[in-house]
Order: C-alpha cells, then sequence, then structure tokens
C-alpha cells in the first residue's frame, strides 16, 4: 500500500509542478484589470448621459478586452501576445471612432448600399470619453 502511494505521488509531481503561475501572466492580468477598472468608471460616469438620450456604451469595449484576456492566460507564445496587443489596439481604435464619429461610406458590395454615418458620443458623455482615451492610451503602451 506504501509503495502504492509513493508511485502514484511521484506520477502526480510533474503536473503540480505545471500548475505553478506565470508571474508574468499574473502580471498581465492585473494589467489587463486596470484597463477594465478605467473601461468600468467611464460606463459608469455617463450611465446618467445614457439614460437621457438614445445613445449607449460600446461594449464592444469589453468584448475586446475579453478577447484579450484569453490570449494572455496563454502569453508565453508570441503569436498570443501580438493578438493581445491588438485586441488592446482594437479597444482605443473604439474610443477614437466613439469620439470623432464614423463617417457614412459606400459598402462596395454589388448591390452598393450607402452606410449611414455614425454620430460621435454625446456632449454629456464626451469629457469622459476622452479622459478614458489618455487613461487607456498610458496603460495600453504598458503592454507594448
Amino acid at each position: 500500500m506504501i509503495e502504492k502511494s509513493l508511485i502514484l505521488g511521484l506520477l502526480l509531481t510533474p503536473l503540480s509542478l505545471l500548475a505553478v503561475n506565470d508571474p508574468g501572466s499574473s502580471e498581465i492580468n492585473e494589467k489587463l484589470d486596470v484597463v477594465e477598472a478605467i473601461i468600468a468608471e467611464t460606463e459608469t460616469q455617463t450611465a446618467a448621459c445614457q439614460m437621457h438620450s438614445a445613445w449607449h456604451f460600446p461594449v464592444e469595449l469589453y468584448g475586446y478586452l475579453d478577447i484579450a484576456r484569453k490570449y494572455a492566460d496563454n502569453a508565453k507564445k508570441t503569436k498570443n501576445l501580438r493578438k493581445m496587443q491588438e485586441n488592446l489596439q482594437s479597444i482605443l481604435a473604439i474610443v477614437d471612432e466613439c469620439i470623432n464619429g464614423k463617417e457614412g461610406y459606400w459598402s462596395g458590395n454589388w448591390n452598393d448600399v450607402w452606410v449611414d454615418p455614425t454620430p460621435g458620443v454625446p456632449d454629456c458623455a464626451l469629457d469622459s470619453f476622452v479622459k478614458m482615451k489618455k487613461e487607456l492610451e498610458t496603460e495600453i503602451k504598458k503592454f507594448l
């Protein structure tokens, strides 16, 4: 009986070594938590604006952040690290698009449909978005 438990212990030892968290990965997750806190703070600050207008906070920011987290979980591969950085850059692109709005354009499809312009955030949320953009740029530069 003792031999079986000793053999089982020796077999499971390498598995326990693999389960140890990578300190670099936890540091990345902490930085991503800061990015999420910035986005959540801005959403909270613009809640009154959302209630009094037809504008809604862009939930795509959380989607790109979740994708970046998934790539960060396996950041040992440089491909995954690059994909994480691309998703963080997409967050900045969406914030820019929200601030500046999006111009109308022809779709270029076979039926060539006009896509209406998307207005920027309303004035009641503009200051919060400009502040969020500055904070996000500062935090995302730490990943690059």
